[in-house]
């Protein structure tokens, strides 16, 4: 009996904590931005990083910028501006390093590019190929607390790592579908 109770018991505590995280109700506390290629509206935003002061810088892919807003969704700025001789090409991923300089996977280009905060060019790495700092398709990207550098090689079926200044350290994974594929 005292097992069958206990049974109960999971059961019942299992179902009430299902049922309550689907009652869960979401409120929206903020939306900007719209369709287009004006500052401010996007044409497929797919990366996104919040920095220590709450600022959200959003790749907008079709447009091939990037735009910091702040946490009220202000525009702050375009990346690169429209006389900067920076360009990007289908930016995804994007990450800021300690410095505050950001670090966005050019999924067209097959490489990542370094860009101070003012908006200039600092460091590319990468080309189409499946070498050692060379991409196929990459688009997500993080970074440890030492700076180094995870891509993630789509087309490649890996993960790359760099050294803060693009040095190639290490890949893991590879195609298939077992683990570390």
């Amino acid at each position: 009996m005292k097992k069958y109770l206990i049974f109960i018991s999971i059961i019942l505590l299992t179902f009430l904590s299902v049922n309550a995280a689907s009652n869960t109700n979401y409120i929206t506390i903020l939306t900007f931005g719209e369709y287009g290629n004006r500052e401010g509206e996007f044409d497929y935003p797919v990366g996104i990083f919040i920095d220590k002061n709450s600022n959200l810088f959003i790749t907008d892919w079709e447009n091939d910028r990037i735009q910091k807003f702040n946490s009220e969704g202000r525009l702050l700025k375009v990346i690169p501006s429209k006389d900067s001789e920076l360009k990007i090409d289908g930016p995804a991923g994007i990450v800021l390093d300690q410095n505050e300089n950001i670090i966005v996977v050019e999924q067209f280009n097959n490489r990542v590019h370094k860009i101070s905060p003012e908006g200039k060019s600092l460091n590319l790495v990468g080309k189409e190929g499946s070498g050692p700092g060379e991409f196929l398709n990459p688009r997500g990207i993080a970074i440890d607390k030492d700076d180094n550098i995870y891509v993630v090689d789509t087309g490649n079926s890996r993960i790359q790592i760099f050294s803060s200044d693009f040095k190639y350290i290490k890949q893991f994974g590879r195609e298939g579908m077992g683990d570390g594929e």
